[in-house]
């Protein structure tokens, strides 16, 4: 991260949310003139500070922490996305995309899917090997859209038999 990166990142969340600079040192136990200076660019804090800020600012309001960490880590954030997704490409020969693959490129094994779901790693299995067609209710498919880390339509074809 460039110097002042987190910053203004803060800078901006901070205003965003109408947290006071001084809120937020006395939050964290440091003198106010900590924040100014990286709240003006003078000097970053450590990673460690970083995790202590976003704690901090959860407790204040945790909408300006999600907004300090999306501002200071947005083009990270999307750069190891577009990585997971450049690294995780379907080879062209083999193009279909399947429960198997959205769990391994998650990296999990069919025992974590299964009790992230309620249901046996047999079933998982057989899922995925087309002997039965899986049937998640709406709080399994949440589930196995967070923990997969797919889209619904990915899930969908990655789950519909016409499709194997």
């Amino acid at each position: 991260m460039s110097m002042g990166k987190a910053g203004k990142a803060l800078k901006q969340a901070l205003k965003a949310h109408g947290v006071s600079q001084n809120k937020l040192a006395v939050a964290l136990g440091v003198r106010a003139s900590v924040v100014y200076r990286w709240f003006h660019e003078l000097t970053d804090p450590t990673g460690d500070t970083i995790i202590d800020i976003v704690a901090a600012l959860r407790e204040i309001k945790p909408s300006a922490a999600e907004d300090f960490v999306s501002l200071y880590l947005g083009d990270l954030l999307e750069f190891k996305t577009m990585a997971i997704k450049s690294e995780f490409k379907l080879k062209p020969e083999n193009n279909q995309l399947t429960l198997a693959k959205l769990r391994e490129r998650a990296g999990l094994t069919q025992r974590q899917l299964a009790d992230a779901l309620g249901v046996t790693n047999v079933t998982i299995s057989s899922w995925e090997r087309g002997l039965k067609e899986p049937r998640p209710n709406f709080a399994q498919v949440k589930i196995m859209i967070q923990v997969l880390g797919c889209t619904l339509d990915e899930l969908v074809e990655a789950t519909n038999p016409k499709s194997r």
